[in-house]
């Protein structure tokens, strides 16, 4: 099973900032079955977070509004949740294994966007 989770803002060259785009993906074959279960949010000291580098797409910036440690960190706590809570729950669409990999080569390489 693969999993495309991301948040992101694209930045135009007259450097207008878009709202939230979020996406949330998994498997085809997955999405069939509704996986989802109970599970935890675990709660992260933030000393050692940084903010995550933008990255270059044709002509835009492509910021991704999220934080990522470098190292290890140990949680101070950790919420049960259910997948009711999930507010994008409805949204999470299948994605093709296939093209997951065309779509994450163009975003690393500048190529252009597959079609």
């Amino acid at each position: 099973m693969s999993t495309s989770n991301a948040c992101i803002r694209l930045v135009d060259e007259a450097g207008q900032v878009s709202e939230p785009r979020y996406v949330f993906s998994i498997s085809q074959s997955s999405l069939r079955r509704q996986p989802w279960r109970k599970g935890m949010v675990y709660l992260l000291p933030g000393d050692t977070f940084v903010n995550q580098p933008s990255l270059r797409f044709g002509p835009y910036e492509v910021r991704l509004p999220q934080l990522v440690s470098l190292v290890p960190v140990k949680p101070f706590a950790q919420l049960e949740v259910a997948p009711e809570d999930f507010p994008f729950l409805k949204d999470i669409r299948g994605l093709d294994d296939v093209r997951l990999q065309e779509y994450g080569q163009a975003m690393q390489t500048g190529a252009p966007w597959p079609e």
